[in-house]
C-alpha cells in the first residue's frame, strides 16, 4: 500500500493461484493454512484491497475465486459435530468462524461490494458474446456475494442499530444490484448462474416476514396516483403507518411453508451467539459448487465437496426458515364453502333426538357470518339418496376483500386461507371463530360499508373497478420504469424498515421482469441436468414465497404464466410422492437426519397451496383477455383430470406420523387438500360428465380410521385454529359421517374427546358443526359396542370367507391332508385324491397349491417350489404327447421349446392368480393395475409419437400423469404407488404379490425401494401386453386408440428392419387411420 493506493505485484496471478492450490491441499481436519490466512489478516490487508484496486480481469477473476474459497462455511470443510468434541477441534471451529466474521466486516465497506458489482458489469458490457470463462466469472461473483450474506454476525452487532447484513444489502442496492440481477435473469447464458441467483435472492429475503412485505405492498398500491406519490414509490424510508409492522426476525414457525425441521422451534440468532459458536449452515450452498472454480479443478473434487456439504446437519435451514408462510393477500379471494340444500337418507332411528334428525336431513350449510369476519363457510357437497351416492352441485361463494386505507387496522383480524403465518402477525388476537363484541370497530366499519353498498351498489362497483384499473396502470408504468432510486443515500445507515422497503420495491420489479423466467430456467435445469446436485427446496421456495405476492398484485398473466402452468404443478406432485417414499424409507433407520426431507415435503405442500390459491385469484379476475381466461380454464381442467395430484393428499395424510412430522405440516396438508377439493368440484361443473371427478368415490378414500385420526389430531387445537382451518376439518367429517354414512369411523378417542370439550365449553361454532358434534356423540352413546376385531394378516382375513367351490370340510381338513401326504412324492396329488374320496368336487393342482398358500399352510418359497414342480410335470406331459403345435404367448410374441413351455405355464399362473382375485371381489385392484400400466404406455407413446398420432381426439383428459411422466423422462423405473389404504393392503396380500412377480414387476426387496416398480426398460408394447394379460382393458381407462397404437408399432418395426434405407417415411406421413379405430372395448 502506498497511501490509499494498492500496488499490484507483477507475480500477483501466480501468487493467488498458489494460495488456492495450497488451500485445496491443506489438512482437511485442522485447516491450518486457512487459519493462518485468518490469523495474518491477509484478506483485509491484501486480498480485498487487491480486488478493489486491480484493473486486470485475470487478477480480479483469481481474487474472486480465492475469496469464494475462503468464505466457504465450516460445515462444508469439516465435520463440526465430531470436531467439536475435542479441545483442538473447538479451537479450530472458533478460528474458522472468526475468519468468516472478519471477511464479512471487510465487505461492509462500500468499495468492496462495488468492486464485485463493477466487475460483473464490465463483463456484461462487452460487445462480443460471453465466453464460458466469463460466465464462470459472473457465477463466482454471485457465489461470493451469497457466501458473504450467509456469514453469521456477532450478538453485539445484532443489538446495534444497523447489522452488517443490512448495511451490505443497502450498499448492494445503491450499486444497482437489482438491475444487474434482473438483467442476468434474461441473458442467453442465464443457465450458468441461475442457481446462484436463486440462492442469493433467498438470502436477501431470509430475515423478511412475508406479512411485512404484504402490508408494504398494500401501502404501495393504496398510494395516490399523483406525481408526488409516484416519486415517493422509490423512497426508502418507511411509511409512518407501517413503522411498527416490520421486525428483523418476525418469522413463523419453522414448520411453516418455508421450512420444516420437525422440531417446532424457531431458529433465530439468540443472545448467546458469538464467533466461536457453531453456525448452522444453509443448504443453498449444496446446490452448487461452493468454491470458486479454479482453472484446473477435477470433477471428482467437486463431487466430493458437494457430498461433504450435503452431510451437514441443517442444510438450507437459515434460508427457508426466515421465509415464513405469508398470510392470504387481501386483494385475493378468500376461498369459502357454501352448500345448497341437501337431503340425506341416513338410517333412521326413532330414538334420535331432534338435533340428530336435523343433522341427517340437512339444510344448507352456512356458517354464521360474524360481521367482523369477511369469510363465509364453504364446502364440497355430496349426498346420499336411496342408497346411491351422488354428487351435489355446489355453489361457490367468494367474497373479494378489497384493501382500503380505512380498513388497514382491521387487516390483522382478517381470516386467511394461509395457515402458517397469519397467527404470527398478531399472536394475541382473538380467535376469529369467536364472535367479537358489538362495539368492534371493524364491525361498525363493515356495517357502514354494507349500508353504503345497499344504497348505491352501482357506485361501489364503479369504484372497485376504477381502483383495479388504477392498480393495473401503476403496474404497467412500473414495468416500463427503471429500478429502485436510492436518492443518493449511499452513506445512509439503514434500519430494518429501510431494508423491508427496498425489498418491497425489488419484489415488484422482480415479479414483473424476472420471476417467471427464473422459475422456468431453474425448473428446466432440474429436469434436464440430472448429474447436477441441486437442492430442490430452492425451487419450492421460489414458487411458495413469490406466487403469493403475484396473486396479491394480480399481475398480468404473461408475467407468471411460466409459474402458473401445468408443468409446474405436475413436477410438484411428482416430488411430493417421491419425498414421501424417501421419508418412509429413511425414518425407520436410526441416525438419519430427516429434516431436509421434512422441509422439502412441507414446501411442496405449501407450494401447491399457493399455486391453487393464485389460480383461484386469476380465475375470478376481471381484466383477463379471452385467451387468458381460456388458458386458466384449461389449467383448471388439467388439474382436475390429474389423478396423481388428488390422490397424493390421500397418501400424505395416510403416512402422517406425529413423531417426526410437525402439526403445522398437518394443518397445511389438510387446508391444501380442502382447496383442491373446491377446485375439483368447480371443474365438475365446468366440464361435461365424461371429464368430471367422481367426488363421492374420491372422498371415500378419506373414510379410514387412520386419516380421520389425523383430522382429529388437528382439531384438538380447535381453540387456536382459525375458523377456516376448523371448517376444513368439520366439512370432511361431515361428509364422512353424514354423506357417506360412516359415522363409526369418527368414534375415535381423540375426536370424541375434542367434540366433548367443544360441547361442554360452548365454544362458538356454527349450527351445522354443532349438529354434527351432537349427532356423532348421540350416535356413539346409542350404538351398542361391537366385539373388538382381531387384526390379522391380509392372507388370513381375506382368504377364509370365499365361496369358490371349496367345502368348509375341505378347508378344515386341508392341513391334515397336507401333513399326512407331506412325506409322499406327490403331496398335491395325495391331497386331490383325499378330496375325491370325501365325495367333493375334484380340484386342479394349481387350485390346491394356491389354497395351501391362502391358508398359510405353506410359505411363499414352498409355493414357488411346488409351482416349479408343476412346470416340470407339464413340460414332460407335453413332450410325451408330441405336441407339435407352437403356441404363442398372449402378447403375440412367438416362443419355442423350453421358453414356449415356460411362457404357457406362466400365463396359466397369471390366470389362476387373476381368477382368484376376481373371486375375492378384488377386481377393482386388477383394474387399478391395468390403469397404471396403460397410463405408463400412454406416456411412452405420447413422448414418442405425440398425442395426435395415438388418439382420435385431443381432450383435456389426455394429460400425462406426473409420476409416470417424470420417471420416464428421468429414465427411472415407475413406482406403483398405493395411494389409499385398500391399495396399500393389497400390496402385502400374497396372491397379489405373486401376480406382480409373475408379471415381471420389480418388488420392493429387489429394487431397495418402498413401492413396487414397473421396469424402466419395458417398452409401450410390453406395457400394453402385460395389461392385456390381466383381462380385457376397459375403454374408459384408455387415453389412446389401441388399433392406432398397434398400427404405429407395426410401422415402427418395419422402419427398424429397413433402417439402412434412405427413404424412410415419417410417422406423420403414414396413414394410421383405421375403420375399426372407434371400436369399443369391454
Amino acid at each position: 500500500m502506498e497511501g490509499d493506493t494498492y500496488i499490484v505485484n507483477d507475480d500477483c496471478i501466480s501468487i493467488l493461484e498458489e494460495i488456492s492450490c495450497k488451500l485445496s491441499m491443506e489438512d482437511h481436519t485442522l485447516r491450518t493454512y486457512r487459519r493462518a490466512i485468518g490469523f495474518g489478516q491477509n484478506v483485509k490487508r491484501d486480498i480485498v484491497p487487491l480486488l478493489i484496486s486491480a484493473k486486470d480481469p485475470e487478477i480480479r477473476d483469481s481474487a474472486v475465486r480465492l475469496m469464494v474459497n475462503l468464505t466457504v462455511p465450516i460445515e462444508c470443510l469439516l465435520s463440526v459435530e465430531i470436531l467439536s468434541q475435542t479441545e483442538i477441534g473447538r479451537h479450530t471451529i472458533y478460528e474458522l468462524n472468526r475468519l468468516l466474521y472478519t471477511i464479512k466486516e471487510v465487505f461492509v465497506d462500500l468499495k468492496a461490494t462495488k468492486a464485485i458489482i463493477e466487475y460483473m458489469k464490465s463483463i456484461l458490457e462487452a460487445d462480443h458474446k460471453l465466453s464460458v470463462a466469463q460466465c464462470e466469472s459472473i457465477n463466482n461473483c454471485l457465489l461470493l456475494l451469497r457466501n458473504i450474506l450467509h456469514i453469521p454476525e456477532h450478538i453485539h452487532q445484532q443489538k446495534s442499530h444497523t447489522s452488517m447484513q443490512n448495511q451490505i444489502l443497502w450498499n448492494l442496492f445503491t450499486q444497482s444490484i437489482d438491475k444487474l440481477l434482473i438483467h442476468l435473469m434474461s441473458c442467453p447464458q442465464k443457465s450458468f448462474w441461475g442457481v446462484a441467483i436463486v440462492q442469493l435472492i433467498a438470502l436477501m429475503y431470509k430475515d423478511q416476514h412475508v406479512g411485512t412485505l404484504q402490508k408494504l405492498l398494500n401501502h404501495w398500491f393504496e398510494a395516490s396516483q399523483t406525481d408526488s406519490s409516484d416519486d415517493n414509490e422509490s423512497n426508502t424510508s418507511p411509511p409512518k403507518q407501517s413503522s411498527g409492522d416490520s421486525s428483523p426476525m418476525l418469522t413463523s414457525d419453522p414448520t411453516s411453508d418455508s421450512s420444516d425441521n420437525g422440531s417446532g422451534q424457531m431458529t433465530t440468532i439468540s443472545s448467546s451467539d458469538n464467533a466461536d459458536n457453531v453456525r448452522i449452515v444453509s443448504g443453498d450452498f449444496q446446490t452448487n459448487i461452493i468454491r470458486g472454480k479454479p482453472k484446473m479443478e477435477s470433477n471428482q473434487k467437486s463431487n466430493d465437496f458437494i457430498s461433504c456439504f450435503e452431510s451437514t446437519e441443517f442444510n438450507n435451514q437459515d434460508i427457508v426458515m426466515k421465509s415464513p408462510e405469508p398470510a392470504s393477500p387481501t386483494t385475493s379471494s378468500s376461498q369459502v364453502w357454501s352448500q345448497k340444500s341437501r337431503s340425506q337418507s341416513s338410517p333412521s332411528n326413532q330414538k334420535h333426538s331432534a338435533k340428530s334428525k336435523k343433522f341427517q336431513n340437512k339444510q344448507p350449510i352456512h356458517s354464521p357470518h360474524n360481521q367482523s369476519s369477511e369469510l363465509s363457510d364453504c364446502g364440497y357437497a355430496t349426498q346420499v339418496s336411496q342408497g346411491k351416492q351422488l354428487l351435489m352441485k355446489t355453489k361457490f361463494e367468494v367474497f373479494h376483500i378489497a384493501s382500503s386505507p380505512g380498513d388497514l387496522q382491521g387487516e390483522k383480524n382478517r381470516e386467511s386461507i394461509s395457515t402458517s403465518s397469519n397467527d404470527d402477525d398478531c399472536p394475541n388476537q382473538k380467535p376469529a371463530h369467536q364472535k367479537p363484541p358489538s362495539t368492534n370497530k371493524k364491525q361498525r366499519f363493515n356495517a357502514a360499508l354494507k349500508q353504503r353498498n345497499a344504497t348505491n351498489p352501482t357506485m361501489l362497483a364503479t369504484s372497485t373497478q376504477e381502483k383495479k384499473d388504477s392498480r393495473r396502470k401503476k403496474l404497467v408504468k412500473r414495468s416500463k420504469s427503471t429500478m429502485i432510486n436510492m436518492k443518493g443515500l449511499i452513506h445512509h445507515t439503514p434500519s430494518d424498515d429501510d431494508i423491508s422497503n427496498i425489498l418491497k420495491e425489488f419484489t415488484v420489479d422482480f415479479l414483473l421482469k424476472g420471476y417467471g423466467c427464473l422459475v422456468q430456467d431453474l425448473h428446466t435445469k432440474i429436469l434436464t441436468d440430472l448429474q447436477l446436485s441441486i437442492d430442490t427446496s430452492h425451487f419450492f421456495w421460489l414458487v411458495t414465497y413469490f406466487l403469493k405476492f403475484a396473486a396479491q398484485l394480480e399481475l398480468d398473466l404473461e408475467h407468471i404464466s411460466p409459474v402458473l402452468s401445468y408443468e409446474i404443478v405436475s413436477y410438484l406432485t411428482f416430488e411430493g410422492v417421491s419425498l414421501c417414499e424417501q421419508l418412509e424409507l429413511t425414518s425407520p433407520q436410526k441416525g438419519n437426519d430427516l429434516r431436509p426431507y421434512l422441509r422439502r415435503i412441507h414446501l411442496v405442500v405449501t407450494a401447491i397451496r399457493e399455486f391453487l390459491q393464485a389460480l383461484d385469484v386469476y380465475k375470478r379476475s376481471s381484466h383477463l383477455s379471452p385467451e387468458d381466461k381460456e388458458l386458466i380454464q384449461t389449467l383448471q381442467i388439467q388439474i382436475g383430470c390429474t389423478e396423481d395430484l388428488r390422490h397424493m393428499f390421500v397418501l400424505l395424510l395416510r403416512c402422517y406420523n406425529p413423531s417426526f412430522y410437525s402439526r403445522q405440516y398437518l394443518q397445511d396438508l389438510i387446508v391444501t387438500n380442502h382447496i383442491l377439493l373446491l377446485l375439483l368440484e368447480n371443474v365438475s361443473n365446468l366440464t361435461e360428465q365424461r371429464y368430471s371427478v367422481d367426488m363421492v368415490e374420491h372422498i371415500k378414500q378419506f373414510a379410514t380410521v387412520d386419516i380421520m385420526h389425523q383430522y382429529g389430531t388437528l382439531l384438538e387445537n380447535f381453540h387456536d385454529n382459525s375458523q377456516f382451518v376448523n371448517d376444513c376439518i368439520f366439512t370432511m367429517m361431515h361428509h364422512i359421517g353424514g354423506d357417506l354414512n360412516q359415522v363409526a369411523i369418527l368414534f375415535q378417542p381423540n375426536i370424541l374427546k375434542t367434540f366433548s370439550k367443544i360441547w361442554e365449553t360452548e365454544h362458538e361454532i356454527c349450527d351445522d358443526w354443532s349438529d354434527l358434534i351432537e349427532y356423532v356423540i348421540h350416535k356413539f352413546i346409542n350404538t351398542p359396542p361391537k366385539p373388538q376385531m382381531k387384526i390379522t394378516s391380509p392372507v388370513l382375513s381375506d382368504g377364509v370367507v370365499i365361496n369358490d367351490g371349496w367345502a368348509q370340510e375341505d378347508l378344515d381338513t386341508l392341513y391334515w391332508y397336507y401333513t399326512q401326504g407331506k412325506t409322499s412324492k406327490d403331496v398335491v396329488g395325495f391331497i386331490i385324491d383325499q378330496i375325491q374320496e370325501s365325495g367333493h368336487r375334484t380340484k386342479s393342482r394349481q387350485e390346491v397349491i394356491l389354497r395351501l398358500l391362502q391358508q398359510d399352510i405353506i410359505s411363499a418359497d414352498e409355493y414357488e417350489n411346488l409351482m416349479k414342480s408343476e412346470d416340470s410335470l407339464y413340460k414332460a406331459e407335453v413332450k410325451s404327447n408330441n405336441n407339435a403345435d407352437s403356441p404363442n404367448a398372449e402378447s403375440g410374441i412367438e416362443i419355442s421349446d423350453e421358453s414356449e413351455l415356460n411362457g404357457m405355464n406362466q400365463l396359466d399362473d397369471i390366470k389362476v392368480l387373476r381368477d382368484r382375485l376376481l373371486k375375492e371381489n378384488k377386481g377393482n385392484l386388477i383394474l387399478w393395475l391395468q390403469r397404471v400400466l396403460t397410463e405408463c404406455c400412454y406416456v411412452k407413446l405420447n413422448l414418442l409419437y405425440s398425442n395426435e398420432n395415438i388418439s382420435n381426439t385431443s381432450t383435456f383428459s389426455t394429460i400425462m400423469e406426473p409420476i409416470p411422466r417424470h420417471c420416464i423422462l428421468n429414465k427411472q423405473s415407475i413406482p406403483l404407488v398405493p395411494f389409499n389404504s385398500e391399495q396399500n393392503k393389497i400390496l402385502v396380500y400374497q396372491p397379489f404379490v405373486l401376480l406382480l412377480h409373475k408379471l415381471g414387476f420389480h418388488l420392493p426387496a429387489d429394487a431397495n425401494k418402498l413401492f413396487v416398480r414397473i421396469p424402466e426398460f419395458w417398452t409401450s408394447e410390453i406395457l400394453l401386453a402385460v395389461a392385456e394379460k390381466l383381462g380385457p382393458i376397459p375403454r374408459s381407462i384408455l387415453k389412446f386408440d389401441i388399433n392406432r397404437v398397434k398400427k404405429l408399432q407395426e410401422v415402427n418395426n418395419k422402419m427398424n428392419s429397413a433402417e439402412d434405407s434412405n427413404q424412410l417415411p415419417r410417422i406423420s406421413q403414414i396413414d394410421i387411420s383405421d375403420s375399426n379405430s372407434k371400436e369399443s372395448f369391454t
